[in-house]
Formats: structure tokens, C-alpha cells, sequence
């Protein structure tokens, strides 16, 4: 009788063990998903493999890995356009961006910024392009006159 009730002793100190496991974890989960939202992916890379060490199947935690993973596909879709923009291809690259899906808040100013220096690439320096979420884009040339073709 002594055993089965060290038995049963034991099974509910597992349990509590890992129901504390489980809420860290979902706590550490939360805490990466607002690093992410505050722009501090190292922070909320570390935070998310710190719960996956707890939990790794929470919900919680999956959710994260996955946001984790569409940013840094984002990223290396991202260091491609560098590459092409570096080797030249600038039409190449303003189309590779042109093409990305939206992108985290974490991304947008670097986007911003390739955009901006792929417009300097082109020419643009004074006028601009106008990009329009879903509506497209529009060159806007600002001066007295503008010279198209020869």
C-alpha cells in the first residue's frame, strides 16, 4: 500500500512538474512574440528557444517558431535582392521586392531603404516612386520639364 501511494505521490509531482513546464513556457512564448513586435528578433529568437526547451509542442511556442521562420525567409529573400543589386541586377532586384509578400514591421525600414537606394541605381534620385499597397507604382518626377526617350 505504501509503494502505490509513493507511486501516486510521484505521477502528481510529474504532473505538477510539468504543468509549471507548460506555463513558463507559454509565458516565455508571449514575451518572444512582443520582442518580435518591438523589432528585437535576437530577443525573441532566445526567448522562443528558451520555451521550446520547456514545451516544445505548446501551441504557444509553434506559433512563434513559425512567425520566427516567415521573418527569416524574409530576411534571406531580402540579402538575394542585395546580392542583385550589388551585381548590377537592379531590375532584378526591384522586381524581387517588388514581389514579396507583406513583410513584418521587423523588415519594413530595411525594405524601405533597399528601395530607396535601388531608386538612386535607376536614376530617381530627385523624383520618386510612389508605391500604393495593392495599387501599384507611380513614378512621380518633380521639375519644369521631364525628357523621355532619346
Amino acid at each position: 500500500m505504501e509503494r502505490l501511494f509513493n507511486d501516486n505521490t510521484h505521477a502528481e509531482q510529474l504532473r505538477s512538474d510539468a504543468a509549471a513546464r507548460q506555463q513558463k513556457a507559454a509565458a516565455l512564448a508571449e514575451e518572444a512574440a512582443a520582442l518580435l513586435a518591438a523589432r528585437d528578433l535576437s530577443g525573441a529568437e532566445s526567448r522562443c528557444e528558451a520555451a521550446r526547451q520547456l514545451w516544445i509542442d505548446g501551441p504557444a511556442v509553434r506559433r512563434v517558431e513559425e512567425e520566427l521562420a516567415v521573418v527569416r525567409l524574409q530576411q534571406a529573400r531580402l540579402e538575394r535582392v542585395e546580392a542583385m543589386a550589388k551585381d548590377g541586377n537592379v531590375d532584378g532586384a526591384h522586381a524581387e521586392l517588388h514581389g514579396m509578400p507583406p513583410t513584418s514591421p521587423l523588415l519594413r525600414t530595411r525594405i524601405y531603404d533597399m528601395k530607396q537606394s535601388l531608386a538612386r541605381a535607376q536614376g530617381l534620385e530627385g523624383n520618386f516612386l510612389l508605391r500604393v499597397d495593392e495599387g501599384g507604382e507611380f513614378l512621380c518626377a518633380r521639375g519644369d520639364s521631364l525628357s523621355i526617350g532619346n
